[in-house]
């Protein structure tokens, strides 16, 4: 389980192309360790937009969702988009043993996100049911519907 932040700060990009080449990628799960806090942006972390610190200056999570979570390992590893999903869905749900989630196909629970080449959220299905994507802003940050989207991308995904 790796958190990938836009800087590689929780993991350094170096050490999550090593753990993908130890683990292997039906092993590799991207999660997200969201935590809101309010304190200020240390110096040197200014492009650190989706990690939250406290006010001495540390790290207390990320304001990370598992859609941002795929774009940043795209980003760090250069692996693909199906591999991301991989990732953010067939592996955590392989890991909770729902074999009927976490890829496509006739009979599994239908559950997905639909993306666009950017991996923002156009859609999310719900046990077959589309679901109004909804924002809420907290503090000038967007954050998506952090259960559905969360739930959704874990347990949603393309098999490659």
């Amino acid at each position: 389980q790796l958190i990938y932040d836009r800087i590689g700060a929780h993991v350094v990009p170096y050490m999550q192309r090593l753990v993908r080449k130890i683990k292997g990628y039906d092993r590799l799960i991207l999660i997200s360790d969201q935590f809101i806090a309010d304190g200020p942006v240390p110096e040197g972390f200014e492009e650190a937009t989706d990690i939250n610190f406290d006010w001495a200056g540390e790290i207390a999570g990320s304001g990370m969702t598992l859609d941002l979570a795929c774009k940043n390992v795209l980003f760090h590893m250069g692996c693909s988009v199906c591999d991301a999903f991989r990732f953010a869905s067939t592996n955590p749900a392989r890991a909770l043993g729902l074999w009927d989630r976490g890829y496509i196909a006739k009979g599994n629970v239908a559950d997905l996100i639909i993306v666009n080449h950017l991996f923002d959220i156009k859609k999310v299905i719900f046990k077959g049911e589309k679901i109004a994507k909804c924002k809420t802003k907290f503090k000038g940050k967007h954050f998506v519907c952090d259960f559905l989207c969360a739930f959704a991308v874990s347990h949603s995904g393309i098999n490659s």
